[in-house]
């Protein structure tokens, strides 16, 4: 039940050796499968995230007997993660600065199955598509 994380390892520890904590989660949400609720700060990128959700949504979608990782969430609550200053960089002009966040890598949460409640604040909805072959759920 790891969601194909184990061919993300190379990369998740190399990240974590340059101070990289996003990998953090993905690592976070397929080690816990008992969660059923998660309150996080996503940042605007999370390509490890994004991977991880998108083999869980496949896994999901297999209707196979084997339990998917994160079967049991039922609310996911995501604000946007507002960077900080250090050095000379200027966390007013990085992306998300304002605290909005894109659903780049983050889509899979919108076909969680068992997902009873999604909030995503401060979500940029200007450029939102479905992503290959999904179409949005009906609300």
């Amino acid at each position: 039940m790891n969601a194909g994380i184990s061919t993300l390892y190379p990369s998740i520890i190399d990240n974590l050796h340059k101070r990289d904590r996003r990998p953090l989660m993905a690592l976070l949400l397929t080690a816990l499968p008992n969660l059923t609720t998660v309150c996080a700060h996503v940042p605007p990128s999370d390509p490890v995230l994004g991977t991880v959700l998108q083999n869980i949504l496949s896994i999901q979608q297999s209707n196979n007997s084997q339990p998917s990782p994160l079967a049991s969430l039922g609310e996911l609550y995501l604000f946007g993660e507002v960077p900080i200053a250090s050095g000379r960089a200027r966390p007013d002009k990085a992306p998300g600065a304002d605290g909005t966040f894109q659903l780049n890598h983050l889509w899979p949460v919108l076909y969680l199955k068992g997902l009873k409640t999604l909030s995503l604040y401060g979500i940029d909805t200007t450029a939102i598509q479905p992503k290959d072959n999904h179409r949005f759920p009906r609300c």
